[in-house]
């Protein structure tokens, strides 16, 4: 429970984060971009770090007092929850490299069996953003991305294989990858529709959830890899619940995406649209609270239990900066690049960390060594394609 609570803590950060932005109206991205990004990374590394950081960020907002609550953001709904997508692809980027190191908690490491980590969160979470607002595409959008995710998955797949890089057979097996599962789960998406997805994603649960119950779990968590299925059996046995968490999320994007014209109701229309994501968190949390006590969370199994506990953990973030938003000009400049860029961002990140790993043997770096390569990795990975956007975007103009 300890670790949970670490967790939440961890992730919650971004919300003073967020708030500090914006009260003191800082526009400068590389300023935010070190509040966003590199404080973030600082706390991971060093728990002291995390709880000067809160301190220091409440402070801020306490001495700025009552923030002035703005209209003309009104309009704009559904932007704040770029904030989601940036907190997961800053966590993620983060992570991604920093576990290469040697300084970097081992707590945070993904769970080779039961329990819930930092890194444990990934591929849940992208799923979670990716179902916020999925309701909002056409069906012809939602198959090109399928098609460019498994072009991606079989080019990940070239790479690893050529360049003989080593990968952890835990996460998604040998062959499969998180493009390969997501590209499945967008299929599987278009393929029941949207009328009754809801009850086909509990009752896939739910009997997926028997399966394991059923010694499906004793299967996975074996070390056994004789054949394709045994090889694959983490990254194949992911795709149905992975459909369960999109499927859930996109109720709750439902719900934080309605749009009324009329600027009179608006107030009371977010309001209200508090109150029932509040709601979704205490259905979430209920649910969660009764399934844990029976079974742990599992991301290698993607039991039940974990499909709760992603909607759990990210229906809290939605609930606060749905009710911050009502105060807080949200979000910032940097959040929405993030946001509207995350997966170039993560396949940019990516190619960053192979790069770094063939070449060099991180686990050898001191903690000056790691904390420098890391600020430059970090830099690299969100300053520099940002303003070689803004740079693109100014010559198209001109």
């Amino acid at each position: 429970m300890n670790r949970i609570v670490e967790l939440f803590l961890i992730v919650e950060l971004y919300i003073p984060i967020n708030l500090v932005i914006s009260a003191y109206s800082i526009t400068n991205i590389p300023i935010q971009f070190i509040t966003l990004v590199i404080l973030p990374y600082f706390s991971l590394i060093n728990h002291n770090c995390f709880i000067f950081t809160n301190i220091f960020l409440y402070s801020l907002l306490f001495l700025k007092g009552k923030p002035n609550k703005l209209k003309e953001h009104r309009k704009e709904t559904g932007k704040e929850l770029e904030i989601v997508r940036c907190i997961v692809i800053i966590l993620v980027t983060i992570a991604i490299f920093a576990c290469d190191f040697s300084n970097f908690p081992k707590r945070f490491f993904k769970s080779k069996f039961y329990g819930c980590s930092l890194m444990d969160l990934g591929v849940g979470s992208f799923l979670f953003n990716n179902g916020l607002t999925i309701h909002l595409r056409k069906k012809s959008s939602i198959l090109k991305s399928a098609f460019f995710l498994f072009l991606l998955g079989f080019l990940r797949l070239f790479v690893i294989l050529f360049f003989n890089y080593s990968v952890d057979l835990n996460e998604y097996g040998f062959l499969f990858n998180f493009y390969f599962v997501l590209s499945f789960v967008y299929l599987i998406y278009l393929v029941v529709g949207k009328k009754y997805n809801l009850f086909v994603s509990i009752f896939i649960g739910l009997i997926y959830q028997y399966c394991l119950n059923c010694g499906l779990d004793s299967f996975i968590l074996s070390d056994e890899r004789n054949s394709f299925l045994k090889m694959n059996k983490e990254g194949i046995f992911m795709i149905l619940p992975s459909y369960c968490i999109l499927v859930l999320s996109e109720k709750l994007g439902k719900i934080v995406f309605f749009i009324t014209n009329d600027s009179q109701k608006k107030e009371k229309e977010d309001l209200l649209c508090v109150y029932k994501v509040f709601l979704f968190f205490l259905i979430s949390l209920f649910v969660y609270s009764f399934v844990s006590e029976k079974i742990l969370p599992c991301r290698r199994q993607c039991n039940f239990t974990f499909i709760i506990f992603i909607i759990l953990f990210h229906s809290v973030q939605v609930f606060f900066i749905k009710l911050f938003r009502m105060f807080y000009y949200l979000p910032c400049e940097f959040v929405l690049f993030c946001g509207k860029n995350m997966l170039n961002i993560f396949l940019w990140s990516n190619f960053l960390v192979l790069i770094f790993n063939l070449r060099y043997d991180l686990q050898s770096f001191g903690d000056k060594e790691s904390v420098i390569c890391n600020l430059f990795y970090l830099t690299s990975s969100f300053l520099a394609p940002y303003y070689f956007k803004k740079l693109i975007k100014k010559e198209v103009d001109q």
